[in-house]
């Protein structure tokens, strides 16, 4: 899977709270591909609600959230979640007036 330019997050809300976690990482691709047996790339053209919560669910786990054990009782705690790209000032490209080199 090619990285993409915009970094993608998912919100996501529990009766603990709301938090924002990163969708894409090494880590969270790798267990996508082995829990449902297909290449991340599918990630970019079929992203459905089960992807975007297991991927929500390994980087709660991975951060130490307070999340449930299994993805199955994540499933039960979520009230609310999204995808969010880009998000404000948060600018993944930025135009020339924001580069600068010395040559």
């Amino acid at each position: 899977m090619a990285e993409s330019s915009q970094k993608a997050l998912i919100s996501f809300t529990t009766e603990a709270g709301t938090f924002t976690v990163e969708m894409f990482n090494f880590k969270n691709l790798v267990l996508f591909e082995r829990k449902f047996n297909l290449s991340a790339d599918v990630l970019e053209t079929n992203t459905r609600l089960e992807y975007i919560g297991f991927c929500a669910w390994a980087s709660a786990v991975d951060k130490g959230l307070p999340v449930a054990e299994t993805f199955d009782g994540f499933l039960d705690e979520i009230i609310e979640i999204e995808l969010v790209e880009n998000p404000a000032g948060q600018d993944q490209n930025p135009t020339d007036e924001g580069q600068s080199a010395e040559l």
